[in-house]
């Protein structure tokens, strides 16, 4: 018997049936172009992001997704969500789910963050974190401005581990440098979660390592013969060698007292 010539819906039928055979040449290309268990390098300028999931896969010309346990490495530092959406081009990425960002003696998690790789800034959203291991910070977000720079929102700084710290500043916006100073505006001195005083501005060291100008950690007491007080104190670095402290104390039952103490170290030249 002769075939007669096959129709062009029959040969697409043919083929359609081809791509459904398993085993076939067809069907592996494919399984390979969709495989998740290999690393994503992306380029991102001069180096790449090396990204680590239990699902990864490119879409597009240059967008990205990872999800599941994802880490996301790039020069000296590690980003970690449970999904991670990304752009190699304009180098934006974005997660959610148990977000973690570690870079040197920093380290904020949170539940959301947006990114850009490029410029190293981006914000934190429900975050919390230290700066280094003297400097805790809460709030609804924290935006990494610099390199070691950071403005925290509508949150709290503090140097307590507690969690209901022994003493915190609440502030509306706060911005500090790692081992430097935190300025903070519209902010309030708490003891536990008491309320002590209001300052709408406020500036104090971000480290107990370094001599640096600023006020110091306000402190309270209680005596019988002065009643409760409150004790604060401005530090002034005059050089290397010579500082100067003034202190302001308020006693419910005697009032106001205040001190002020100068100190300096004399050179080797000046023993002499």
């Amino acid at each position: 018997m002769v075939l007669g010539p096959i129709s062009p819906l029959l040969a697409v039928l043919f083929w359609l049936c081809g791509l459904l055979i398993p085993g076939s040449a067809q069907s592996r290309e494919v399984a390979g172009e969709s495989d998740t268990t290999t690393p994503l390098n992306i380029p991102a300028g001069d180096d790449v992001v090396i990204i680590q999931a239990d699902e990864q896969h490119r879409f597009g010309k240059h967008d990205y997704h990872a999800k599941g346990n994802v880490e996301m490495r790039y020069q000296d530092m590690l980003l970690k969500a449970d999904e991670v959406w990304g752009n190699d081009e304009t180098q934006d990425v974005e997660g959610e789910g148990n977000v973690s960002f570690e870079q040197a003696q920093q380290h904020v998690s949170g539940k959301k963050f947006k990114f850009n790789l490029a410029s190293r800034t981006g914000v934190f959203y429900d975050a919390k974190g230290r700066a280094n291991p003297g400097f805790i910070f809460e709030a609804r977000e924290v935006e990494k401005l610099d390199e070691d720079k950071y403005r925290v929102k509508n949150g709290f700084v503090t140097a307590c581990e507690d969690q209901v710290p022994k003493w915190s500043f609440t502030v509306r916006d706060a911005v500090f440098r790692v081992d430097r100073r935190v300025t903070m505006k519209h902010t309030f001195f708490r003891i536990k979660n008491i309320p002590i005083f209001f300052s709408p501005y406020l500036v104090a060291p971000t480290s107990d390592n370094k001599r640096q100008t600023g006020f110091l950690i306000p402190s309270t007491g209680n005596s019988t013969r002065r009643g409760r007080s409150v004790t604060e104190a401005f530090f002034l670095t005059l050089g290397r060698s010579a500082d100067l402290l003034a202190v302001a104390e308020y006693f419910s039952l005697r009032g106001m007292a205040g001190e002020l103490k100068y100190e300096a170290r004399p050179s080797e030249a000046g023993r002499a």
